[in-house]
Parts: C-alpha cells; sequence; structure tokens
C-alpha cells in the first residue's frame, strides 16, 4: 500500500490547504456527503478549520458552511475576520445567516453585521431578532413583490433585467403589494407568462392570499401546512 493510500482523508485536505488552491479545495469536497465533510473539517486544527474559509471563494465557502452542524459552524466563525465572515454569510440563505450570527456572541455578530452593506445588514437585524421557533425567525427575506400598478410587462422585465441576481431565488410566486408594503395578492408565474404584457398583475393576481403572522409558533406552523398544500407563505406582521 502506498504512502498516498495511507493518508487520512483530513491529512490530503491539509496538503491541498498549504497549497491554498481553491479548485483544488472545491474538487475535493465536492463528492463528499454533508457528514463526511463534517468528519473530515472536525479532525483539522483551528487555525486549518479558520484558513480553509479564507482560502475558499465566498460562495463556494457558504456552499461548504451549508453542509456543516451549526454548532460547529459558529466555533469557526468565531475566530474568521468578520469582513471575511461577512463575504461568506451574503452567499447564503438569508435565515441560515441569522441563525449562525444568533449563535455568535452578540459582539462578534454585529462586527461581521457592520462589514454587509446597509441593505443585507437590515435584513439580518430584522431576522436576528425573533426566536428560532416562530415564523419570522424561519422566513428568508429573498423574494419578489411588486406593486399592485404594474403591468405584466414591467414584471417580466425586471426578471430578465437582474436574472442573474435573481438566480438563487427559489421563486415559485410573486408577491403583489400596495404601495404602503401591505400583502394584497400572489402572483402566479404561469399566469405572469400567458398574460399580455400591457396587462396590470392586480387583474391576474389571487387576491387576499392566505399568509402567516411572523410571530406564528411551530404548533400553527404546522397546522398551516397539514391544511394546506403549500411549498411556502408569505409571512407579513400585524400591519400585513
Amino acid at each position: 500500500m502506498t504512502e498516498l493510500e495511507n493518508r487520512e482523508p483530513w491529512e490530503e485536505l491539509e496538503q491541498i490547504l498549504e497549497q491554498e488552491a481553491p479548485a483544488l479545495l472545491g474538487e475535493y469536497f465536492e463528492p463528499l456527503s454533508s457528514g463526511d465533510a463534517a468528519r473530515v473539517i472536525s479532525r483539522l486544527s483551528a487555525p486549518d478549520q479558520q484558513r480553509l474559509f479564507q482560502v475558499l471563494a465566498p460562495e463556494n465557502a457558504a456552499d461548504l458552511a451549508e453542509m456543516l452542524p451549526e454548532v460547529q459552524l459558529v466555533e469557526v466563525f468565531e475566530e474568521l475576520p468578520p469582513s471575511v465572515a461577512a463575504d461568506i454569510l451574503l452567499e447564503m440563505p438569508s435565515n441560515e445567516r441569522a441563525d449562525l450570527l444568533g449563535g455568535l456572541d452578540p459582539e462578534e455578530a454585529e462586527a461581521i453585521i457592520g462589514h454587509m452593506d446597509p441593505a443585507a445588514a437590515s435584513d439580518v437585524r430584522q431576522l436576528v431578532r425573533y426566536p428560532v421557533d416562530v415564523a419570522g425567525g424561519l422566513m428568508i427575506t429573498e423574494f419578489l413583490a411588486y406593486p399592485k400598478s404594474a403591468t405584466v410587462g414591467d414584471v417580466v422585465d425586471d426578471f430578465q433585467k437582474n436574472a442573474e441576481a435573481y438566480s438563487d431565488y427559489d421563486v415559485q410566486y410573486t408577491y403583489v403589494v400596495e404601495s404602503s408594503g401591505v400583502l394584497v395578492g400572489v402572483l402566479r408565474l404561469r399566469e405572469l407568462l400567458l398574460a399580455p404584457r400591457h396587462k396590470p398583475i392586480d387583474r391576474i393576481m389571487i387576491p387576499n392570499p392566505l399568509s402567516v403572522r411572523d410571530t406564528d409558533r411551530l404548533s400553527r406552523l404546522g397546522a398551516f401546512f397539514d391544511a394546506h398544500q403549500f411549498v411556502g407563505v408569505p409571512v407579513v406582521d400585524a400591519a400585513g
């Protein structure tokens, strides 16, 4: 058996880390399951764990972060430079971003948030204030909403103009809102694509859509999804 065959998986990872080669790291983790990735990373020293997340491109580091248990990830992020941690978090879904920051010391979390752009920082602060067992603590802030005065053409043009930005969104519905932001309708993509460009979206939306409150607890959410075959539901505050 050769020395290469005798080498443990984490020893191979350590050698790749010494080369600081992001492409090789991506190839190393690509075939691993979440459990295998977590086990290998847990065998690295704390400095090597930090170096791993600093060498990887932020989007690849975020993909890896989603494979790790939150407890393990919090330990890594506690030691990362705030600017590096912020870049990685911005590539993660908003709810996972908030969960991770909620596990950090408040001063450490605020240092990371301080390196985010104002819009992202505002979203994170909004989510972090919710308990983890209510709808507000589970929701994501990546969604699309348009004023009810918009036309089909306005919405389609926005989709096309921002295709790259929206590519990470799990878009199955878009929302229709008053100028104040109050939810008034849901717009299915099928109706959007089949309607004439000049048609106002409030003519093809589903009015008065079902929603849940941001303060609804897990028991209420469980009952809601038992009663309705939805893959998601809009979360609204007391003002709608």
